[in-house]
């Protein structure tokens, strides 16, 4: 549930998120504190969340947190079947976006594409793809999409962002490994 709606919430508000296993070892280290957590992480909104179940019934629940000043943003829950788990998210989903997007400057700021070229923006589109599928193995094609794109428009910044944050992933798996690769961390 957390892995679907944070990926659908990084998609309906055009936001940064962070991986689950980033904040786990921010917890680790600083605690749980929210004002910790938003120094170590750079945080501004943090959602947390919880479900439950009696049966076949499920609730989920939701509350965004603006992590400045610990005070919640939005409040989401939706009732169903585990069946309709799916469909329960996306109304959290929803709810959620709904919320924030209408607090958030910068839900507004994106009325243009950020770039002029269409091929820049496709192949932008093709690594992003690429990357959100989580596959290690589609990394280096993503680099090479990003690259592709920045070559059609040196200025396309969401494309900068996406070559940082697959040499980021192909870091993050090379401290998998435990053999971290400080190049591919520099190059992010």
């Amino acid at each position: 549930i957390a892995e679907t709606v944070t990926n659908d919430l990084r998609s309906a508000l055009q936001a940064r998120t962070l991986d689950r296993t980033r904040i786990v070892e921010a917890t680790r280290r600083v605690g749980t504190d929210l004002a910790a957590l938003r120094r170590d992480l750079q945080l501004d909104l943090a959602v947390v969340g919880s479900f439950q179940r009696a049966g076949d019934r499920l609730r989920i629940t939701a509350r965004a947190v603006d992590a400045a000043t610990g005070e919640a943003l939005a409040d989401s829950k939706a009732d169903g079947t585990l069946p309709d788990v799916f469909d329960l998210q996306d109304r959290i989903v929803a709810q959620l976006s709904a919320a924030i997007g209408s607090r958030s400057k910068s839900a507004t700021r994106r009325t243009t594409r950020e770039t002029s070229s269409l091929e820049a923006y496709q192949v932008f589109t093709e690594g992003r793809v690429r990357l959100e599928t989580l596959d290690g193995a589609q990394v280096a094609r993503a680099i090479e999409d990003f690259e592709r794109a920045i070559v059609l428009d040196p200025r396309y910044a969401a494309a900068h962002v996406g070559l940082g944050n697959a040499h980021f992933w192909q870091y993050e798996m090379s401290r998998a490994q435990n053999h971290p690769d400080a190049a591919l961390l520099a190059m992010a």
